[in-house]
């Protein structure tokens, strides 16, 4: 299992005690011949390059949406997925439910008849939204591989409670925007 954040994968390392751990999905990729498969569950900014690395190393893919930033980042793994013959699916767990199966199957059944419109709503985005690149710098905590986190992002100074957690979506460096979490 690997996360730049040790006490964000602790509960699981508890239940998985003998798995190895690492801080840098890189170094993981070095002991490729010890696992099939992998998640990406990034921050969206780190998506591309995590997942591009697994399907050059033949691993099979499921990575949270969205799955890339934009058109040319998904044709390429799809390429790269396609050369290495493994299968990959992009996670989208508001649309994978029970419910929207059995939708499906009311719709395509005809039991509604046609559908000519549709109206949907949503209270995205529930991140802040707009706010200037925070002043100063705090100390990067010890179990947060920070340069990890950063990824292919421009290196920017930690600061506690702004970028990692929840709120990084409202940065474009890093998140791509209420569609992108909606997609």
């Amino acid at each position: 299992m690997c996360d730049v954040d040790a006490g964000a994968v602790a509960g699981a390392a508890k239940r998985f005690p003998k798995a190895k751990k690492y801080k840098d999905y890189r170094k993981m990729f070095e002991d490729a011949d010890d696992f099939d498969a992998v998640v990406v569950a990034t921050p969206d900014h780190n998506h591309f390059p995590a997942v591009m690395r697994a399907l050059k190393a033949g691993k099979h893919v499921y990575c949270e949406k969205p799955l890339t930033w934009g058109f040319w980042e998904a044709q390429q793994l799809a390429i790269e997925a396609a050369k290495q013959k493994v299968a990959t699916q992009m996670g989208n767990q508001g649309n994978g439910g029970q419910g929207w199966r059995i939708l499906y199957e009311l719709v395509h059944g005809g039991a509604i008849g046609d559908v000519n419109e549709i109206h949907t709503w949503t209270n995205r985005p529930v991140w802040p939204q707009g706010i200037a690149r925070p002043k100063g710098e705090d100390p990067i905590p010890g179990n947060l591989y920070w340069d990890g986190w950063i990824g292919p992002a421009p290196m920017r100074p930690f600061k506690k409670g702004v970028y990692h957690g929840f709120k990084w979506r409202g940065f474009y460096d890093f998140g791509a925007g209420a569609l992108g979490d909606m997609a």
